[in-house]
Formats: C-alpha cells, structure tokens, sequence
C-alpha cells in the first residue's frame, strides 16, 4: 500500500465555494425628486399660501403631500409650521410625529443596512484573500487569512473547512479535525467536510474514525466515487480487506477510469490471496496507461505465485454496518437503497412519478432514516400536485437530518403552495439559520410576509437578500411592490427601475411602476408603463384594466 500512498488524496476537495462573488451594491434609498415632480405635488398649494400665508390647514396639505414624496424632514417643517399658527392643530401634531418617526426610522434602518454591509464586505474580501493564497500555495498566509474571516464570522462553515484542509495540507492533522468539528457544529448535513475529517483521521492512523466519518459523508452523498475510494483504503489499512475491495467496487462503479482504483483493488485482492482477480484488476488499470510501472510489476509478481489448495473457509467475521442501510455495497445489487434513489431520480425527471415513487417506498423500506429519498419522494409527490403527501415527506427528511436545507426549502415552497403561509415562513426561517447568504429564500420569506400583510417586515427580508445579490430582479421587483402596498410610491420606483435595469422585460416590474406612478397621480408615466407591460404580456387582463383605470384617473385630473 506504501507505495501507492501519493494517491491517497486523490479524490480531496478543495477549497469549498472559493469563488464565491462579493456585490459592492446592497438596497438603495429613493432617488432626489426632480423640480418637476416637487411643483406638480405643491406647486398649488405653495400659489394659494402665497395669498393666506397663516393658513394652518395649508400648511398640513403641503406637509402631507412632501411625505407622499418621501421628504419626511421638510415635511416636518411643513407640519411645524401649522403647529405655530394653531398650537392645538391635532392632525398637524400627528402628521408631524409620524413624519419625524419614520425619518428616524429610515435613518436607523439605513445605518443598519450599512453597518451589516460593512461587516459583509469585510469578511467577503478576506474569505476570498485567503482562498486565492491557498489556490496559489501560499499556506500559512491562507491559514491567518480564514483566522481573521473567522474573526469577523465565526459562523461560517465553509470557512472552518477550508481552514482544515490547509492545516491539514501544512501537517497538522490534529488541528484540521478539530476545525472540521467546527464546521459541522455549524453545518452538520455537510459530505465535503465529513469526507475532509476523513482524509485527516486517516492520515493520523484513526482508521476507526475516519471509517465513521466517510460513512456519514456517504449517507448524505451515496454516489461519490473519492468518499468510497478512500474508505477501501482505510479499510485495507486495518486488514479488512474483504470489505475493502467491495468498497473500492462502488467507486469504479462510478469512476470506472481510476487507475489507483483498480491498483488498490488488486492489492487488497493480494492480500486475500485472490491472485487471479488481482491481476485481472491490475490489467484494468493497464488498460488505462499501459506503461504503468508500478501496476507490471505487480502484474508480473502475482503471476509467479502458484495458487494453494482450497481449504475449509474460516468463519466469516461480523459484517460492518452498511452504510444508508443498504444489504449489500456488491455494485450488482439492485436492492441497494442509494441505487434505487438513482433510478428513482430518472424515472422522475421523465415525468414518471408515481413510478418514481414506487422505488422511493422500496429504497425506504430498507433504510427508513434516508433524508436524501425522502425529500426526492416529497418532490415527486408534489409534481404531482399531492401536496399534503409531499409535504410529509419532506417532514420525514428534516426529521432523519435536521440541517437538512434542500429539505427546508422545498418544505416552505410545498406549504406556500397549500396556502400556509405562517408554516411556510417558519421553513424558511429554518433555511436562513443555516445559511443566511440565500437571497433566493430571503424572497422567499418576503413573499410570505406580504401573504401575511407584513410589509415593513417584507421589505426588510427582501433588503437582506439584496445583500447577498443585488442583481437579483425579483427581489427588486417584490420590494417595490410591498413599497408600493405601504404608499412609499417614490422608494418603489427606485426599486422597479433597478429590477428594469437588470431584466428591461419584466412585465410585472413595468406594470407595479405603473401602479407606483399613479400613486403618485404621475397618470401619464403610469399610462407609458402599462404600455411597456403591455408590449410584453397583450393579453394580460390586469394590466389594461390599470392602463384603463390610468385613462380614467387622468381624464378625472383635467376635469
């Protein structure tokens, strides 16, 4: 085995999501309102004051129409002015705290938002330092890189595990395992740090361990050739060969083009003296680089033994625990419950569900704790519009993996679906403890909170998502339409020209800008938006009643 030991990490990760990108952009107030703008909403008024400048009652009217505007400080003033006029005005006094209240809030909310985008920044510039010094080889600089973004978060898990595979590429193998827990503890429904913890355990002679942490790897990922391959070899190195050469058959079942496979195969082989069958698996791997020297000189030692009389087999050892469950790692057996998943996954992307289904059941009945076919089975029961079904399977796999997030999510989409809208929001609540950097469940949160008239809340979950990507129009374009919902017309508008910026398409974007505009009593502009909603979507009923209604507002206006 010695001699082939400088394939042992082979198959070993990299950094993990090393390219992650950095947006310099998060959510952006409203724009200044333009002079135009400003004398169509107080322009009359501003003439009648000119003429009865005491007037309290003018001066609220033009206060209420700077906050439709978003100028809650001039606003304000507006108010104030009333105020001094008739000290008792009680409108005015309520206009001018909700208009200070909201600019505070405004004023806090942003500080926030900048404060957590600092933070952001940050520790994104030096997660991604630090993962170009490791692709470059620069490892201990690397190793102070991720310490300092751990400083910053210490809740990132891709962090901790990269942080492992350099201290473990620098030797210090103790030291990665102990930052592989430390990702786990954060993200324990990880195969990439589990299969790491593997690789470093072996290194440091814990076979036992490490065969426990390739296990775990493989429950969540049944089919990665690198997790199987290292596992025979942690195998062979405490002479379970046996098991051994079944686990090295699972990875070229995947990988069927791994010399190193087929070599280390034929020595466990070797060693159970099964000489014939280790040189058919060494002209395997010569069938792949015929000048392989190693796998000839084996070749050749193998032929010169002469085979020994069969003797009474000796009693079989207690088998290890399949991993998942399954009866058999033979690559033949059709009951393995990962093999079933497979088949089951491609019956379903044809459209075959209920077939699909059928060999779901199967692959469950063997190992009723396989999160991974319980949340396939839940999407194939809602393809089929089986929502409560799929909704408790989806159930099934949070409860065999409680981190599961693929499981979270589709468990908040099924019961959005159903019309469950507190459920759903408390799914996705579930996905953002695990990874807050989702900007798609950030949406997906938003949503839920308008089906649940919680706007402000709304516009907050889609301004965390524009954290993680600000390029992300339907974020942009639900923004503006819970804006839009709470009158903050002139901060929608922001956000639906940023949604147009990105997709120019967007129907729905031009047609909630439209709303915004008429809002506004913009009805022309709002009129020009329904028709560019219109030149996408003809058909589309809702949009000519708005572009109808527009019509009628201005005609209304003129009048």
């Amino acid at each position: 085995m010695a001699s082939i030991a400088d394939s042992f990490k082979q198959f070993r990760t990299g950094p993990k999501r090393p390219d992650r990108p950095v947006d310099e952009e998060g959510p952006t107030s409203a724009p200044p309102i333009d002079q135009g703008t400003l004398d169509h909403a107080i322009g009359p008024i501003e003439a009648k004051l000119a003429d009865s400048p005491d007037d309290p009652v003018l001066w609220n009217r033009r206060g209420k129409a700077l906050y439709r505007l978003g100028l809650l400080e001039e606003a304000a003033e507006s108010f104030s002015e009333a105020l001094a006029i008739r000290p008792l005005y009680l409108l005015a006094r309520y206009n001018r705290r909700k208009a200070l209240d909201e600019a505070k809030a405004i004023e806090e909310r942003a500080m926030a938002r900048a404060e957590e985008l600092k933070r952001w920044e940050d520790t994104t510039e030096t997660y991604n330092r630090a993962n170009n010094l490791y692709r470059g080889g620069w490892l201990k600089d690397a190793l102070k890189y991720y310490e300092r973004a751990l400083a910053l978060d210490p809740g990132q898990s891709e962090a901790w595990n990269n942080r492992g595979c350099v201290l473990d590429d620098l030797g210090r193998f103790e030291e990665a395992v102990r930052s592989y827990d430390r990702a786990l503890r954060i993200e324990p429904y990880d195969a990439d740090v589990w299969y790491n913890r593997g690789l470093s355990l072996a290194e440091l002679m814990r076979h036992e361990e490490a065969l426990d942490s390739y296990d775990q790897a493989l429950r969540i990922q049944p089919l990665e050739a690198g997790i199987w391959y290292h596992r025979g070899l942690s195998l062979a190195e405490i002479d379970r060969n046996e098991d051994a050469v079944a686990s090295y058959d699972r990875a070229l079942q995947t990988e069927a083009g791994s010399i190193d496979g087929w070599i280390s195969r034929a020595l466990s082989l070797a060693a159970l003296e099964r000489y014939k069958e280790a040189m058919a698996s060494l002209n395997k791997a010569l069938k792949i680089d015929p000048d392989h020297a190693f796998a000839l000189e084996r070749l050749e030692e193998y032929s010169k033994i002469k085979p020994k009389r069969k003797q009474p087999p000796a009693e079989k050892p207690e088998p290890r625990p399949e991993v998942g469950g399954s009866p058999s790692m033979s690559p033949t057996n059709t009951s393995n419950p990962e093999l079933l998943t497979v088949r089951a996954k491609e019956l379903d992307a044809q459209n075959r569900h209920d077939e699909a289904i059928e060999l779901y059941d199967k692959a469950l009945r063997m190992n009723p704790y396989y999160a991974e076919a319980w949340n396939n089975r839940g999407a194939a029961l809602v393809r089929s519009k089986r929502f409560d079904e799929g909704i408790k399977s989806y159930e099934k796999a949070i409860t065999a993996a409680p981190r599961y997030k693929e499981a979270w999510i589709n468990l908040g989409d099924a019961l959005f679906e159903k019309g469950r809208h507190k459920d759903a929001l408390d799914a996705y609540e579930e996905v953002l403890a695990i990874d807050k950097k989702q900007p798609g469940i950030w949406n997906s949160k938003g949503l839920a909170q308008m089906e649940l008239k919680l706007y402000e809340a709304a516009v907050t979950s889609f301004d965390r998502g524009l954290l993680a990507d600000s390029k992300h129009s339907s974020l942009w374009t639900d923004r503006g339409k819970a804006l839009n919902v709470l009158k903050r017309y002139e901060e929608a508008i922001a956000s639906f020209d940023r949604a147009l910026s990105i997709d120019p398409l967007s129907a729905e974007a031009w047609n909630e800008r439209g709303l915004a505009m008429d809002g506004l009593e913009r009805f022309i502009e709002a009129i020009i938006c329904f028709d560019e909603a219109l030149a996408v979507e003809p058909q589309n009923a809702s949009f000519l009643d708005n572009r109808r209604n527009a019509i009628e507002d201005l005609e209304s206006d003129k009048r």
